[in-house]
């Protein structure tokens, strides 16, 4: 409904001084949502006060208008707005074919979701040793350094020998241009599936941990969430309905054949707390990585909105927070205090590698200590002085070879030698 308003006259500190606030000529049927907070923002002094008494006018004026501009509802709504919001099938493409090159992703398609109008957006990466030297890809860009550095001719395929104990090799891995001395696995390990974090996609692990995965023997799967990368979706939801998308994913890959040995969940952040959901739904599911995961919503959003929105995070405060966090609940359609990853966890029945990092601001470690001790099977590593951003990045030998260590020796799995016949 259209409704008109004239100046507002707030009395504050600096001697009482009026300030003239319009708070919304025309409401929020007209004005579009940014220009409609930047208005009910807007004020005017009638006479010069100093500096300190200006901002403290303008935050009582911020947190008085917060409730009539619309803000709750307008930051629910950015808190649950995938990425690709709004965007049709078409709009979101799939991978192309030198990205397939590039990625060294061996098959691409798409999984119906489990709501309607949902499509996920998978890749492939098989079991292999012999990599493509692709312009835009990390190998590509670091070996043209060294070719130019050195003034040799740089290869074309690369073979993958061992893992050094240094940090001297790319990603931690020896190579060789050489065929004679590559080894082929005969046959999956396992299948690991990859789930990334909020405002991410797949392709933040298909040059890093999906070619760790991939040269150990497993076969790895990418999968774009709802909303994020190639996938469509208007919302997100923090694991509810993300993770009955994942479960319809392995019910593709298992019709499709593409599920051998065991399966394991692999997610940070986001992609963690996804992953321990739908293990506790999907009993194919034999055990979990979880990097740095929250245990519910509502306790993590008060410290990630701190380290990301810290202004915005001081003016609602913790009854605005959650009042922002039921909102977005019913934008999105889920309850965010009903089945919690903390809920998911008590479930759980296989076992989980829970890692985290001590300095992690975004999602503190307590999260990673309370879901540990909820879970009957679960192992926690605190990385000392390692955050939300950089955990796994810069101790890329740490976590291989914990994770691969974690992965062999979970009892399930049977040991399969690399075919040297080849």
């Amino acid at each position: 409904m259209l409704r008109i308003s004239g100046l507002f006259y707030l009395h504050g500190f600096a001697r009482s001084l009026p300030v003239a606030v319009p708070i919304g000529s025309v409401w929020a049927s007209v004005i579009p949502q940014p220009c409609r907070i930047k208005l009910a923002g807007m004020f005017l002094l009638k006479k010069k006060v100093n500096m300190a008494g200006n901002i403290k006018l303008l935050i009582i004026c911020c947190l008085f208008l917060m409730p009539l501009c619309g803000c709750y509802h307008s930051i629910a709504e950015k808190m649950v707005k995938a990425p690709n919001y709004g965007k049709t099938l078409d709009e979101v493409n799939g991978l192309r074919q030198l990205q397939f090159k590039k990625y060294q992703i061996d098959e691409h398609f798409k999984v119906e979701g489990s709501d309607a109008g949902i499509f996920l957006d998978v890749g492939v990466i098989e079991p292999k040793k012999q990599w493509e030297i692709v312009p835009g890809s990390g190998w590509h860009d670091w070996l043209a350094q060294a070719s130019r550095k050195h003034r040799i001719k740089m290869p074309e395929e690369l073979y993958w020998e061992k893992c050094p104990d240094t940090a001297e090799q790319l990603y931690g891995f020896s190579f060789s241009s050489i065929p004679d001395e590559h080894t082929m696995w005969k046959q999956v390990r396992g299948t690991v599936i990859c789930v990334h974090g909020l405002w991410m996609d797949k392709t933040v692990y298909a040059a890093t941990w999906g070619q760790v995965f991939s040269v150990y023997g497993y076969r790895v799967i990418l999968v774009d969430l709802r909303g994020h990368g190639r996938s469509t979706g208007d919302y997100i939801t923090f694991g509810l309905k993300e993770s009955a998308d994942m479960a319809a994913v392995i019910d593709s890959l298992d019709d499709a054949g593409l599920l051998e040995g065991d399966l394991f969940l692999f997610g940070a952040s986001l992609g963690a707390s996804v992953a321990i959901e739908t293990a506790a739904m999907d009993k194919r599911v034999d055990g979990v990585i979880a990097v740095s995961p929250f245990a519910n919503i509502r306790d993590a959003a008060p410290d990630f909105s701190r380290e990301c929105f810290s202004f915005l995070s001081f003016l609602l405060g913790e009854k605005g927070i959650n009042r922002v966090i039921d909102e977005a609940g019913e934008i999105a359609g889920f309850d965010p205090d009903a089945d919690t990853v903390l809920d998911a966890v008590k479930k759980l029945e296989v076992p989980v590698l829970f890692i985290h990092g001590t300095a992690d601001m975004h999602v503190p470690c307590e999260h990673s200590v309370r879901l540990c001790r909820a879970c009957r099977l679960g192992e926690l590593v605190m990385i000392e002085g390692k955050g939300h951003m950089n955990i796994g990045t810069e101790d890329m030998y740490l976590f291989r070879d914990m994770i691969i260590g974690w992965l062999e020796s979970t009892g399930a799995m049977t040991m399969v030698q690399p075919d040297t016949s080849r």
